[in-house]
């Protein structure tokens, strides 16, 4: 071994580490280096390191192993498990195992590894220039730059595909490893990797019998359901698929075609030959190109090709009798669109680059359309003949003003029920004035109007930057005059001079005028403006039932005004900015009321404390005090002083029963049972599901509904009132978004087994573990023998 120490610069200069980031930034205090072919008998590890050190008379420290050659090591290489020395080999590399944690290694050649790699989710990474030839490769959510050749891959920390295309992930672990190789200490199982490496090198494998990879199931899968020959409907999203499954054409009963997610690049000629084809999906795959033969697929009536790379479609989709058509994110050529005129959705989003193009004028006869999303685009202007699309019923301008100045006139299209449109852009620093939307306000069918975010904008530029602004807005006088009178140019200490301004001013109510003539208009989006006040004209929405008045700039005075002049809408005002000099006894008592709110909110944090919840109690009830005598009125904090009463009850419950006696836990459910109830009747009938309140709105249903169950669960034993238990879990249950709130199907199982429903309920167990392994609610239900024989059966 021919060994010499060299400084970090001589590293950095002859070996060129710059090219390997982190290694050229470290400051290595010392390089070792191993000059030629390099053979450890033994592993590469702390051990041999620190021992190496003691031989030439070094202390270890932030250390670098470079070998300039190839690297031969007879045992396991591991240089640096908590953090150094890192290892930079400039050539190949052979060894048995190849384990990376906190270290960073490089390898600049291939790498030859007999038994497996494994890298440990850590601050560390790795990077194998060349090929890797390893038949096993477990990977824990380590950044690993491997190409690797026929490897076996399992991701040993979640079912995401992150670093590798795995072959099996958690969620395959018990049906496919050996139990000598796992680790059941948790909640599910998993690798346990020191078992897992001695397995393989006695020469073992860690795979059951009859183990499949997931690609093996979906190729076999594909095998029946085209041997079948029956099939309706195939879902094959997110399958990993490379190529197009080509005995699918030959299933001519196939209606619907979901293959979104894979990474197929060429769709055959004979996709023609599903003639009854109803619905294709091939979104999210690299795809360039649509044969012609799509042309003869005469059933079809929605396909999806967003986030493909099709510019364009064949001519011969004029003959399909398309109804949905999304081409969301497609870098389309706008001069070749296709006039499919059947059509009465289009997905345009996304489909230009940052410059200005013209808007396809195909679209404008397209009389059929009821749908178009143009956001996120830029095109120079809608044109007149826009007007003709009088079917259209909603339409999605967000993010698509940035370089229109003009709507042409709208009030032609009397469908028109939804119309977004904020004022954000797709990129840049030229921002649409909220006056473009005027034209909007003579659509009076309009039922749902967004206009939203067409706040002040204000911006840093340097000189190079601040004179091509002056040049984008050269030809629009009331720019240039906002930004000529804002921008100021200002010189810091260390000599930077940079130009700061206005791109936007905020909107006034002026540039809201003529909203009183949306007579229909229920729903109103108009947060993210900076509004000081509203126009007169606004209370003559009396069909308005919900408003988004979040971030403007109404003081409470006005916002008190609204409430009274429209009781019938809901209004969110949250974030709006108070003015501290305002007085009035309903300004005080609202103030008051707020107050409460704060405290009550900072006792019930305090949630294992018994005695904070119950301060937290008294001050929801005096808040709600206020509301009964009519002191204040504001739905959104009725609402949430109920929530918070609530969930303080479920505290003290849940927190703090070790101190309570018999009698005290059976007055705490049965208030819960009321209370829960009161919220849930406080909640409205219609839920604008896709704003702040509506979110908040649900919120109140699941707690609610899965707190008067829980407790009618824990009650009652009679048939009677544990269906109407069911019927209220399930009113939370219509809420569920996520596996944060699996707790309410655990609350539903459980009424389901005292119900004797063992059915409905290990069906629900088995698709919550699916979704979530790590479901700690189901712990007992998971290993239940009830469960256990019904999975096996």
């Amino acid at each position: 071994m021919n060994l010499q120490f060299i400084s970090n610069e001589e590293a950095v200069e002859r070996f060129c580490l710059d090219e390997h980031e982190p290694f050229g930034d470290m400051g290595f205090e010392t390089v070792i280096l191993l000059e030629g072919d390099t053979v450890i008998d033994g592993n590469l590890d702390t051990e041999w390191y620190e021992k190496l050190m003691e031989e030439n008379d070094r202390e270890p420290d932030q250390d670098l192993i470079l070998v300039n050659g190839n690297l031969t090591v007879n045992g396991t290489v591991t240089p640096g498990g908590d953090g150094l020395p890192f290892l930079f080999v400039n050539g190949n590399i052979t060894c048995d195992f190849l384990l990376s944690y906190d270290e960073c290694i490089c390898i600049t050649g291939d790498a030859d590894i007999k038994y497996a790699f494994y890298g440990e989710y850590n601050d560390g990474m790795i990077e194998i220039c060349g090929k890797t030839r390893v038949p096993w490769l477990l990977n824990s959510d380590h950044y690993s730059q491997i190409n690797h050749e026929g490897a076996i891959t399992i991701n040993c920390y979640s079912d995401y595909y992150d670093h590798f295309d795995y072959d099996f992930s958690r969620k395959d672990f018990i049906r496919a490893f050996r139990d000598e190789v796992l680790d059941f200490s948790d909640t599910d199982a998993r690798i346990d990797v020191d078992k897992f490496l001695a397995i393989l090198k006695s020469g073992e494998t860690p795979l059951k019998p009859g183990a499949k990879t997931e690609r093996m199931l979906i190729s076999e899968e594909i095998d029946r359901i085209i041997t079948d020959g029956l099939a309706t409907e195939i879902d094959f999203s997110n399958k990993k698929l490379n190529d197009f499954p080509a005995g699918f054409t030959s299933l001519k009963n196939l209606r619907i075609l979901n293959l979104a997610g894979n990474n197929i690049k060429i769709l055959p000629d004979s996709l023609g030959d599903l003639v009854n084809l109803e619905e294709l999906d091939i979104s999210g795959n690299p795809v360039c190109l649509i044969p012609s033969t799509i042309g003869n697929l005469r059933h079809l009536k929605k396909l999806n090709l967003g986030n493909t790379v099709i510019e364009k479609l064949p001519e011969s989709a004029t003959q399909c009798p398309l109804k949905e058509l999304i081409l969301q994110e497609c870098p389309l050529n706008m001069d070749a669109f296709v006039k499919v005129e059947s059509l009465e959705l289009l997905d345009l989003s996304g489909t230009t680059d940052d410059d200005p193009v013209d808007f396809p004028e195909a679209v404008c006869g397209l009389k059929n359309l009821k749908k178009l999303d143009i956001s996120d685009t830029t095109f120079k202007e809608l044109p007149d003949s826009f007007r003709e699309l009088t079917n259209l019923e909603d339409l999605n301008l967000n993010r698509a003003l940035q370089y229109i100045k003009e709507l042409p006139d709208l009030s032609g299209l009397r469908s028109l029920n939804k119309v977004s449109v904020n004022g954000q852009i797709k990129s840049g620093i030229l921002y649409p004035l909220i006056n473009v939307i005027k034209p909007i306000f003579k659509v009076t069918s309009l039922k749902r109007l967004d206009i939203d975010r067409f706040g002040e904008r204000t911006e840093e530029l340097d000189d190079d930057d601040y004179a091509e602004l002056l040049r984008d807005v050269e030809n629009d006088p009331e720019l240039s005059r906002i930004i000529n009178g804002s921008f100021v140019k200002t010189i810091y200490d260390d000599g930077d001079e940079i130009w700061k301004g206005i791109v936007r001013p905020a909107p006034s109510y002026l540039d809201l005028e003529g909203i009183g003539a949306l007579e229909n208009l229920e729903f109103l989006d108009i947060s993210f403006n900076g509004l000081k006040e509203l126009p007169a004209e606004f209370s003559e929405l009396k069909n308005l039932k919900f408003v988004d008045l979040q971030y403007n700039c109404l003081n409470l005075k006005k916002r008190l005004e609204l409430k009274k002049q429209m009781p019938q809408t809901i209004f969110d005002f949250r974030f709006n900015k108070d003015d501290e000099t305002e007085k009035g006894p309903e300004i005080q008592a609202f103030k008051t009321m707020q107050t409460l709110i704060k405290e009550a909110n900072s006792a019930m944090a305090r949630r294992n404390d018994f005695d904070s919840l119950v301060s937290a109690i008294e001050k929801y009830d005096a808040v709600l005090a206020m509301f009964s005598s009519g002191e204040v009125v504001d739905e959104y904090n009725h609402l949430y002083a109920h929530y918070g009463r609530l969930y303080s009850l479920t505290y003290i419950l849940a927190n703090c029963s070790g101190g309570l006696k018999k009698k005290e836990i059976l007055e705490n459910r049965h208030e819960q049972i009321k209370w829960g109830t009161k919220l849930m009747e406080l909640v409205p009938g219609i839920i604008w599901h896709f704003t702040d309140i509506g979110q908040f709105h649900r919120e109140c249903l699941r707690i609610a509904a899965n707190s008067v169950a829980w407790q009618m669960y824990e009650l009652c034993s009679d048939r009677e009132n544990l269906e109407k238990a069911l019927e209220i879990i399930d009113r939370g249950v219509e809420h569920i978004d996520n596996t944060s709130q699996y707790f309410i199907f655990d609350t539903k199982v459980r009424i389901l087994l005292k119900l004797g429903m063992e059915q409905q309920a290990w069906e629900i167990v088995k698709i919550c573990l699916k979704n979530d392994p790590d479901f700690q609610d189901f712990t007992d239900l998971r290993n239940d023998p009830r469960y256990i024989a019904w999975l096996e059966n």
